[in-house]
């Protein structure tokens, strides 16, 4: 928008549904590292997540992996479950490689509150090993 009047100031007036930059979810670690994980096993850490808004009760709707290099096993709660602002919650996260070599993959969680979601992510870093034995012969 444009003015020709540099001391006039311009108001426009707007409706509807529209984002936040508040940040929604507390996650601490940003990063995990679970070493060396051979392939077919599984490795457990623990997360601590806290509403970090101003907003009241937020839940947290999802967890997952955003490709195929990690499965996440299991989780130590239930998902939705509600966090209250203030509260610290901690989650246990069992997750096993599905690919060899050396990787970062990311961990989403996936948070709504009323009129928005907001998605976070922790950089996940492993050694997916494969356990396979190489073949021998008499």
């Amino acid at each position: 928008l444009s003015t020709s009047s540099s001391t006039t100031a311009l108001t426009i007036r707007l409706t509807g549904m529209g984002v936040t930059d508040e940040k929604v979810l507390g996650l601490d670690p940003s990063s995990i590292d679970f070493g060396d994980i051979p392939l077919g096993e599984s490795r457990t850490r623990d997360i601590w997540l806290w509403n970090a808004g101003s907003a009241g009760s937020a839940t947290l709707a999802n967890v997952g992996t955003l490709g195929e290099e990690l499965r996440v096993d299991s989780f130590s709660a239930a998902i939705p479950f509600e966090l209250t602002t203030g509260t610290h919650f901690s989650l246990r996260a069992v997750i096993s490689p599905q690919t060899p070599g050396k990787k970062t993959a990311q961990l989403f969680f996936l948070t709504q509150l009323p009129g928005f979601e907001a998605t976070q992510e922790i950089q996940v870093r492993y050694r997916g090993i494969s356990n396979m034995q190489p073949a021998t012969s008499d």
